[in-house]
């Protein structure tokens, strides 16, 4: 689903990082579809969860950036995977729009990253718990290497964050904001397994951030530095995503 962003002062559209979010974000992953998909009739210790944050992103995942196609049912320890790995990336302070919104490079948006660190700072939260409710690390082969990844991606999320270069920072944590929607529907399905009650997800409203990033792109070059920051951050994501594929299939062997 492409974010179509408003018009700027030109009247051209700028929709470039919604577009890009849509087309590379964590929705187009296989895996994060998979954990999506997780089957919520086979919890038998689950318990009741808050419906509305789970409701919309639901409603986000009926939109699918690409055609799922037939996709088996995540178990319960993949989910546990994912959110041990989410806590590991994500889940630390001081995350990336933390890093970026005491940065002097973001000029103008820094209201709008500072609704964003507090939003995300809810989400270490609910990370936590969920950590905390689905227990222990699923074993898995090669845990030396995938914690060395995790190490790498908290350091290239301080990178972007702290960049000098105008509208890097700015980029990477809209295509944060976007993509935490799919984030949050895999989030939504492991709360659910493991029995965490679901807080409605507080950061800005994905046509507010298409606002923001309207009114910064006047001018190529900081329309490519946001660019360059939200791809850098998806491609992250993206990797992350097919390391938990990777130890699924490695637990399955």
């Amino acid at each position: 689903m492409a974010l179509h962003l408003v018009a700027d002062a030109d009247g051209h559209m700028w929709d470039g990082v919604g577009a890009l979010v849509a087309a590379e974000g964590s929705g187009a992953h296989h895996q994060s579809r998979r954990l999506c998909a997780a089957d919520r009739r086979s919890g038998g210790d689950r318990r009741g969860t808050e419906r509305g944050a789970a409701d919309w992103v639901e409603r986000r995942l009926a939109q699918p950036a690409r055609p799922a196609g037939h996709m088996p049912m995540a178990r319960r320890i993949d989910l546990a995977d994912a959110i041990h790995a989410l806590c590991a990336v994500h889940g630390v302070h001081r995350g990336l729009a933390d890093e970026a919104r005491v940065h002097p490079a973001v000029g103008p948006a820094a209201a709008w990253l500072d609704e964003v660190a507090a939003g995300m700072a809810a989400e270490r939260a609910l990370l936590s718990r969920t950590v905390a409710a689905a227990g222990p690390l699923p074993s898995t082969p090669g845990q030396a290497a995938t914690d060395a990844a995790f190490v790498t991606q908290r350091h290239a999320f301080r990178m972007l964050a702290r960049s000098d270069r105008a509208g890097v920072a700015t980029g990477a944590a809209a295509a944060l904001a976007l993509d935490w929607v799919m984030i949050r529907a895999v989030i939504a399905r492991a709360a659910e397994a493991y029995g965490v009650a679901l807080p409605p997800l507080t950061l800005p409203a994905p046509a507010d951030t298409a606002a923001l990033l309207g009114r910064l792109a006047d001018g190529a070059g900081l329309e490519r530095a946001m660019m360059f920051g939200a791809r850098a951050l998806l491609d992250q994501h993206r990797a992350l995503w097919s390391l938990l594929e990777a130890r699924a299939i490695a637990r399955e062997g």
